[in-house]
């Protein structure tokens, strides 16, 4: 059976991506659903916590054409039986309909919150989506499971299109990292991958880190908290894992967004 054709927004998305932005519905159909049935009918029902069901549903509308790239954990569980099974951490969801135009989300950056043992990192992926139709860009961030916030992705703000994307994408991060902060104390970070600049990473952490009270480096110096690693060094997470436990005061960026995995 062949799968509908539309441009791009289903009725459902335009009313939860309306609802979330705060704007009229930029449709000119007017039977959309109420925002609280779209959210139902696409499956985001009472699951989120810390973070809403809308901002779960529209980092799912934007991120849907990549969300195979996504962070994804990944273990292999040993029945009684002795077969292996593979439990992965994030759902793929069927694409909900076929689209004559695709989003294309932009990554910004990918960070390890902590490990919590020997290879067993937490990444979060960044990236900064254009809407259109909105005229508005929606800054995203993807866990590789749902355990801490009940969905593996959350949009967590967004800016007009004519703002300068990079400097906008970091100020939603940094606001982010301090709401996290306030809540929940997640204050060590290792930045694992990176698309931006060097120069513009290093001095939107460097400004994270003095507004948003986190402790990356320990000696609360900028100019020494950022050093680079040479990706064709970093194979693994394990690895990766042990330049961070290496006793290093630094924050480590590497210049490879492919090393998580």
């Amino acid at each position: 059976m062949a799968q509908e054709t539309i441009d791009l927004f289903t009725n459902e998305e335009h009313a939860i991506i309306s609802d979330w932005l705060d704007v009229d519905p930029q449709t000119c159909d007017d039977e959309l659903p109420g925002s609280s049935d779209a959210l139902e009918a696409l499956g985001f029902i009472d699951k989120a916590s810390a973070y809403s069901e809308y901002d779960a549903a529209v980092a799912a509308i934007v991120l849907e054409r990549i969300q195979g790239r996504l962070p994804q954990w990944g273990a292999v569980r040993h029945e009684p039986d002795g077969e292996a099974v593979v439990v992965l951490g994030r759902d793929i969801r069927d694409r909900l309909i076929s689209r004559t135009v695709e989003m294309v989300p932009r990554h910004l950056l990918t960070i390890n919150w902590a490990d919590s043992g020997p290879g067993f990192s937490w990444p979060v992926a960044y990236h900064v989506t254009w809407l259109p139709f909105y005229d508005e860009f929606v800054v995203t961030q993807s866990a590789d499971c749902p355990d801490a916030f009940g969905y593996c992705d959350f949009a967590i703000g967004h800016f007009p299109a004519d703002t300068e994307v990079v400097s906008a994408a970091v100020a939603v991060v940094e606001a982010d990292w301090q709401w996290q902060n306030g809540q929940f104390g997640h204050g060590r970070r290792c930045i694992a991958g990176s698309t931006l600049t060097t120069s513009t990473v290093g001095e939107a952490i460097g400004h994270c880190v003095r507004n948003t009270g986190t402790t990356i480096g320990a000696n609360g110096n900028t100019s020494e908290l950022v050093t680079f690693i040479d990706a064709a060094s970093v194979r693994s997470r394990r690895q990766l894992c042990s330049y961070w436990s290496s006793g290093s005061t630094t924050c480590r960026i590497v210049r490879s967004i492919a090393i998580i995995g």
